[in-house]
């Protein structure tokens, strides 16, 4: 399967039991820390490619929020449903501002019914 050059090839047998091993929610204590997430989204059967589409959108305009440190798509090669985003944020209060964005909300809406699940997990470092 080809996949976009804006989409990363991941191998889920050496990074997702990492990150289902984290708990739903690991939320930064301090807003003045780098925050950093994970973000899973599994499309419905026959959605695969709407969905990478509409998630390669997220992209552009995300690159252009203040406090962005890192946001990558990558794509299970085992499981072509399956999307990861990788971000680095510079505190809690851009990462909570990008989740509210109006690119975000409309791809929301957009996608409303490709979905199979999303999972979210908002980590920090060490213990």
């Amino acid at each position: 399967m080809a996949h976009s050059g804006k989409t990363r090839a991941l191998f889920s047998y050496q990074i997702l039991p990492y990150i289902l091993a984290f708990p739903f929610f690991c939320l930064q204590e301090n807003s003045m820390s780098e925050v950093s997430a994970i973000a899973i989204s599994v499309a419905k059967p026959g959605y695969e490619e709407k969905l990478a589409e509409a998630l390669e959108g997220l992209l552009a305009p995300t690159h252009k929020e203040r406090g962005m440190l890192q946001y990558e798509m990558y794509r299970d090669v085992n499981e072509p449903r399956c999307f990861v985003f990788i971000e680095r944020w510079q505190d809690s209060e851009t990462f909570d501002a990008h989740c509210k964005s109006p690119h975000v909300e409309a791809y929301l809406q957009r996608t409303d019914g490709w979905v199979e699940s999303n999972r979210i997990h908002v980590l920090k470092k060490g213990k």
